[in-house]
């Protein structure tokens, strides 16, 4: 007859403990780690990744459109019309045309008034 000894007995006690104890501190977090896992295996790597990454592409279009309302001279051309005019290409830098136009208003009047003796 093959009884389990009393260590034997604590050992595996202590074991049960250490996991229920681990499952208690991992909470919810197990559970949705497993759930990612079968989402990943069922969808693939690929589609994983770009279904976690949508919503910062949201965050993109809206900055986006936030510069947009903030430098007038913000937008990115297309392809055909930067081959047309390669210097869209500085619209595309954000506040860049903005400055560029204040720094030659500034320049123009310190010339003006230079030329006057104001300054």
């Amino acid at each position: 007859m093959n009884r389990p000894t009393i260590s034997k007995l604590k050992q595996r006690a202590l074991k049960f403990v250490g996991i229920c104890l681990c499952l208690m501190l991992a909470g919810p977090e197990l559970g949705i780690g497993l759930e990612l896992m079968v989402l990943m295996d069922a969808l693939g790597v690929e589609f994983f990744i770009l279904a976690m990454t949508a919503p910062l592409w949201v965050y993109g279009y809206r900055f986006k459109a936030l510069l947009g309302r903030l430098d007038p001279y913000f937008f990115i051309a297309s392809r055909s019309q930067l081959a047309q005019c390669p210097a869209l290409l500085s619209h595309a830098i954000p506040f860049y045309v903005l400055f560029m136009v204040e720094g030659i208003i500034i320049a123009n009047l310190r010339q003006v008034w230079s030329d006057a003796g104001g300054m």
